[in-house]
């Protein structure tokens, strides 16, 4: 474990299936701030898909788009986390890891699909219909 002054830590672990658990930064268990969490199944990232490894996640604890932490289960993990702790140490949010443009097909891809989820969460239905008839006239 790697831990910063800041009460953040990095913690890596194997897990029984050969793949690796990588955390940064707080959980929702720890939420000191009110937080929510973004879960992306592997089974929803191509990448996995292809190495027939879809057991295991990704989850991003965020409060209001703002990154506070993340857990990854996956082979990857190692690799994944690091975009993670760049984004955290750097004021990243959900928004910041959805309009990243990630090489096809990649597991960090699951990154780019929890800003995705975060982004369309966000999208009320009045909004919507703006955007709907907007698009409609600009045609």
């Amino acid at each position: 474990m790697i831990s910063q002054g800041d009460g953040r830590a990095l913690a890596l672990r194997q897990v029984g299936d050969g793949s690796l658990q990588s955390r940064y930064g707080l959980t929702c268990q720890e939420q000191i701030l009110r937080m929510q969490s973004i879960s992306v199944p592997l089974r929803e990232v191509d990448r996995a898909v292809v190495d027939d490894r879809t057991e295991g996640f990704v989850r991003v604890h965020h409060a209001r788009g703002r990154l506070r932490g993340c857990t990854i289960v996956a082979p990857h993990a190692g690799e994944m986390i690091a975009e993670v702790v760049y984004a955290m140490t750097h004021g990243g949010t959900l928004s910041t890891l959805s309009s990243t443009i990630y090489p096809y097909p990649t597991q960090a891809e699951a990154l780019r699909k929890a800003g995705d989820a975060y982004r369309r969460q966000r999208l009320s239905p009045r909004v919507r219909r703006w955007l709907e008839r907007y698009f409609a006239w600009t045609r």
